[in-house]
């Protein structure tokens, strides 16, 4: 019941941890020449770009999930799984957002790149996190496709980690809510393909800036 009860928080982590450690990862060290240092050593800007991007997912991913797994685990251990969710539900929706998530890592490692100011980052974070699915709508509006939310997956999280349908059950002589979503396989589909486009366009854009991009 705590999982369900805080997943609108564990949504907004999700998005909150790629905006803060990517920029700090792809381009905190351009102030202090440091990557241009590696660039005058003859390595290959895309070997310095991949190791960026890929170090940022690394981290990410274990943060975001480490976090998750110990409020799992403590709130298990204190208050008992509980009904309202099964694990295994639970489990494939934690599953369903790691290549959106990847997606958003490297959407903000291509906007690192490109300003080189983490704190315009951050800006332009807290915009798309605001103003997430009013975005979507006029984005989707004005160029009258699904493809842009493809790529973007603006409501991803709050679809697979927010449950939206509760109803009344019971269990242990008591009535408990319990989550009636069910994972839908267009969901699920949405997610794995939102998620790889994504990633593979920004990860493209990020270099394209960086191949031509002076570090001096």
């Amino acid at each position: 019941m705590i999982m369900v009860s805080i997943s609108d928080v564990i949504s907004i982590m999700f998005m909150l941890i790629p905006m803060i450690f990517t920029p700090m990862i792809c381009a905190g060290d351009i102030k202090d020449k440091t990557l241009n240092y590696e660039i005058l050593t003859g390595t290959k800007r895309i070997k310095i770009y991949l190791g960026r991007v890929l170090m940022a997912v690394i981290v990410n991913v274990i943060i975001i999930y480490t976090v998750v797994l110990l409020i799992s685990l403590i709130s298990s251990a204190v208050y008992g799984w509980g009904y309202s969710m099964t694990l295994e539900d639970y489990s494939l929706r934690l599953a369903g957002v790691f290549l959106p998530y990847i997606r958003l890592t490297a959407f903000y490692a291509f906007f690192s790149i490109l300003i080189m100011n983490n704190a315009f980052v951050y800006a332009i974070g807290y915009v798309f996190s605001m103003l997430e699915m009013l975005a979507s709508i006029l984005l989707k509006e004005l160029f009258e496709t699904d493809l842009i939310m493809y790529l973007l997956s603006f409501d991803a999280f709050n679809r697979l980690l927010v449950p939206a349908n509760y109803g009344i059950g019971f269990a242990e002589d008591k009535d408990i809510m319990v989550v009636k979503d069910v994972l839908q396989t267009s969901t699920a589909m949405h997610a794995v393909f939102s998620g790889s486009l994504g990633t593979i366009v920004f990860v493209l854009l990020g270099y394209a800036v960086f191949r031509k991009r002076d570090m001096n």
